[in-house]
């Protein structure tokens, strides 16, 4: 291996949890933007997962030396015609970036308490993005898909409101009764089978 750290472009425990867990199999030193002493960020105003991961690696690979991931991700509910799509936080601009979890979860069980049970699908379009020092740029897309349950069980994940009512349909468990394990297996396998980025990692 020739880099022996990598950013992930994130502030968020969940998401710095996950790429410890991810990244587990490498001898990589992981850094947040919590490490950084920088406090802007860029304007993620592209139209895909893909595009706004390219674009908040690129926006920190100007500012470190050391490889950047970051990750973006639209969440697509069936029954809401796609809806709230990459700008899945803001639902595409109905909420400001402070919404709290719980205003969110509120609202999109609003919009899905009239939804019958076989057409309560969705799907996370997630994308991966690492920007290199040499100016090297991968990405990878995955789709997780998932079902809506219709009321909450046992909590959520801080900053992910969505965890509430999501159910995977593999282990038929909600996702807060998944071990860690189960619930980011696909990714798992992801990273695993990334040629792209064993080759230069």
């Amino acid at each position: 291996m020739q880099y022996k750290e990598i950013l992930v472009a994130t502030s968020n425990n969940y998401k710095k949890e996950q790429f410890e867990y991810l990244f587990q199999d490498y001898d990589l030193k992981i850094k947040t933007l919590s490490d950084l002493p920088f406090k802007e960020k860029p304007k993620e105003n592209k139209g895909t997962a893909r595009e706004n991961a390219l674009l908040k690696a690129r926006f920190w690979a100007e500012k470190v030396d050391i490889p950047v991931l970051a990750d973006d991700a639209g969440l697509e509910i069936d029954a809401l015609g796609g809806e709230p799509g990459v700008k899945a936080r803001r639902w595409g601009g109905l909420f400001k970036d402070n919404v709290t979890d719980k205003e969110w979860l509120d609202y999109f069980l609003e919009r899905m308490k009239n939804v019958p049970s076989k057409e309560r699908t969705a799907k996370f379009k997630a994308a991966w993005a690492v920007v290199f020092p040499d100016g090297k740029e991968i990405t990878k897309d995955i789709i997780l898909p998932f079902y809506v349950l219709e009321k909450p069980r046992n909590g959520y994940t801080e900053g992910s409101p969505i965890s509430a009512v999501r159910f995977n349909l593999k282990y038929q468990k909600a996702e807060m009764d998944l071990s860690k394990e189960e619930q980011w297996e696909v990714q798992k396998k992801e990273m695993e089978n990334w040629k792209d980025f064993k080759e230069i990692i």
